[in-house]
């Protein structure tokens, strides 16, 4: 044998020792890394998953927590969970009704909740409880023009989604007195009364004149 092969011998046994030594710690170090590589679904729990692989050696992770458990009956469907707020009615939009800062009429302006369910059917609007209008799902102001001076209307506008309508979020309009307005004060033992605070509602740009 020659000096060559010899070489050659003793520089393959040093490489195979060396391989060795880096399999046992690498397997020391992880003691996963001689597992089998499988294919099949992987189920993802609190955002977390143990020991998984593949062939292509892709990972995805969802932070939060997906969804704990589902239960399905006749009558009602209960989901819990981080994201199951996403299979619920859409949450009531923050309302605001005009208050006499119109003349004739009443303006409507809403904004939805950013952590509610999102509102793909549109809004619906009530007035008094009553069904009042309909407007899509990117409809942020509604304007009543069959209004009265000086009526209260209570408004409500709720959002719509496959899963169905959401509670309303109600808001109180009104337009200022645009007339005069007569009627009597009065007590039951029919005596002045000092102290007395009389105002008329709406107060916003009205005025009082007591006479006899």
């Amino acid at each position: 044998m020659s000096i060559r092969d010899i070489t050659l011998s003793c520089l393959l046994c040093f490489f195979a020792f060396i391989a060795t030594k880096a399999q046992q710690v690498e397997t020391s170090c992880n003691p996963s890394a001689e597992l089998p590589i499988t294919n099949g679904t992987i189920n993802l729990n609190y955002g977390s998953v143990t020991n998984a692989f593949n062939v292509t050696n892709k990972q995805s992770f969802t932070i939060g927590q997906p969804m704990v458990f589902k239960v399905q009956s006749q009558k009602q469907n209960i989901v819990t969970g981080f994201w199951s707020r996403l299979a619920l009615p859409p949450s009531p939009p923050a309302l605001m009704a005009s208050q006499g800062d119109f003349p004739d009429r009443i303006q409507l302006m809403w904004d939805i909740d950013p952590l509610s369910a999102p509102v793909n059917n549109g809004f619906i609007i009530l007035r008094d409880g009553a069904f009042l209008a309909e407007v899509d799902s990117d409809t942020r102001q509604f304007i009543d023009f069959n209004v009265q001076a000086g009526e209260f209307y209570t408004y409500g506008v709720q959002g719509r989604n496959t899963f169905g309508s959401g509670r309303p979020g109600n808001s109180v309009g009104f337009v200022n007195p645009n007339g005069v307005v007569t009627g009597q004060v009065t007590t039951q033992a029919g005596n002045p009364v000092s102290g007395a605070v009389v105002t008329l509602s709406p107060t916003i740009g009205t005025s009082l004149q007591f006479a006899g």
